[in-house]
């Protein structure tokens, strides 16, 4: 009974240091992303199941600008957002789907993997290794649209690698690397002008 009673007291013990190292790379990646206005990297995505069978890959270049302004570029297709609107060209079809940010579910914020989901969320360590430290975000209630999050930051706290498992045990992963940072980026580079000839869906 005792050893059964001393395991239990070692574990809970083990969690709760896992838990406070879970919140410190939390509060790492929070204080350096606070220092970030903007950056641009280039980016490797893979979606499939959480198996990774069948995953579609892509790559591209990415930009971000706060608040919530980014610019994708990927061979044949353009995304680009100023926060409020999002524009989805693809160049095969020379067609622009236009929508409202908040109607469109490709659009992305890395914001709310900072600030907004954390706070709605138990928070674990799943890696604690000084050269990339990964933390998982699993949510307390139904009120978020996936099973878990995972972000993974270098000793810096700069976000390199999010992993998203959705409600249908998909995984979205998406990589940054050679990752610069205030670089003055231009409004204009995130509002998106339509090639002439284009097809226009507007959707707002």
């Amino acid at each position: 009974m005792k050893i059964k009673f001393l395991i239990f007291v070692i574990l809970f013990f083990v969690s709760i240091l896992h838990s406070q190292d879970a919140q410190s790379i939390l509060n790492k990646i929070q204080n350096k992303f606070e220092q970030v206005k903007d950056f641009e990297a280039d980016f490797s995505q893979s979606t499939g199941s959480s198996s990774f069978d069948n995953a579609m890959n892509m790559s591209g270049k990415f930009q971000y600008k706060k608040e919530n302004k980014f610019r994708i570029e990927m061979e044949k297709q353009v995304i680009v957002s100023n926060g409020e609107t999002i524009w989805n060209f693809d160049n095969n079809l020379n067609r622009v789907v236009i929508n409202n940010v908040s109607d469109d579910p490709s659009a992305f914020s890395i914001e709310n993997y900072v600030y907004g989901y954390p706070a709605k969320c138990d928070i674990g360590l799943v890696d604690g290794d000084k050269s990339r430290q990964t933390i998982r975000l699993k949510p307390k209630d139904h009120t978020l649209q996936f099973n878990s999050v995972d972000l993974t930051a270098n000793p810096e706290g700069l976000i390199k690698k999010i992993s998203v498992l959705d409600l249908n045990d998909y995984r979205m992963t998406i990589e940054l690397s050679n990752i610069s940072i205030n670089n003055n980026l231009s409004d204009s580079q995130f509002n998106f002008l339509p090639p002439e000839g284009s097809k226009i869906i507007d959707l707002r």
